[in-house]
């Protein structure tokens, strides 16, 4: 929990809350890591996908980021998370590497995206 709160109070992070109609309809959080934005977790409900909220967010939380500084988002999603993998995808992030994680009994891969930003005049372009 006390994790948590640094976290909140950290004016590197940010949080944000989609909502409709009063309703929370998805979340993003996100913090500078190494330089970059780190997009930690990112959820919509399922009522609501492929309406644009997650495109929304996503931007939102990229603008923010620039605003810090940063000029580089990364994520990391598993590879049998499809629908995640091609939304972030058809937002210009590029899969950049795939880490395989042979941890017995476990065995995961996870994708790395990358997406690198530049901003003109308060807009962003990818690279």
């Amino acid at each position: 929990m006390e994790e948590v709160k640094k976290r909140l109070n950290n004016k590197e992070c940010v949080y944000l809350v989609g909502k409709e109609d009063g309703q929370v309809v998805g979340f993003v959080f996100a913090w500078v890591s190494e330089g970059g934005e780190n997009l930690h977790w990112m959820g919509l409900a399922p009522g609501y996908r492929k309406k644009g909220y997650g495109e929304k967010l996503l931007m939102e939380t990229i603008k923010r980021f620039m605003e810090k500084g940063c000029h580089e988002a990364k994520l990391f999603t598993y590879p049998s998370a499809k629908e995640a993998y091609h939304f972030f995808k058809s937002t210009g992030l590029k899969l950049r590497g795939l880490l395989k994680l042979d941890l017995w009994p476990f065995f995961w891969s996870i994708m790395l995206l990358l997406l690198t930003v530049f901003s003109t005049k308060g807009k962003f372009f990818s690279s």
